[in-house]
């Protein structure tokens, strides 16, 4: 699955939408999200499923999912994923993710800086 992010296939966004879902085993939702962020970044369902896996991956703690997940919000550069790294921010039970969260949560910032307009003038 790793490839297929890797292509940035749009075509495999339906197979990511499949796999990223509940009932699939963590890896595997994973290497989905990891897809659904480098191809679906302009598909209104997938800020949703991955802003989801995120939040319920904080607790439990499922370390591959939570790391996915959290990238694929960066990636997706969506500033609704602030409010959701700071809503898994308060679910997260595992001190050794809170670097993460913090990092995740800084690039996500500094991104949306970047890629916001600016008016004229300033």
């Amino acid at each position: 699955m790793n490839g297929l992010a890797t292509l940035g296939d749009k075509r495999s966004l339906e197979t990511a939408l499949k796999y990223s879902a509940s009932g699939n085993s963590g890896q595997i939702r994973a290497a989905a999200i990891t897809i659904l962020a480098a191809v679906g970044k302009d598909d209104p369902r997938v800020f949703p499923l991955v802003s989801e896996a995120l939040l319920k991956s904080a607790s439990p703690f499922n370390a591959a999912l939570f790391g996915a997940s959290g990238r694929a919000l960066v990636q997706l550069g969506d500033q609704r994923g602030v409010e959701v790294l700071e809503q898994a921010s308060q679910k997260l039970n595992s001190q050794r993710a809170r670097p993460l969260l913090q990092q995740l949560l800084q690039q996500l910032k500094q991104k949306a800086q970047t890629t916001t307009p600016k008016t004229p003038g300033e």
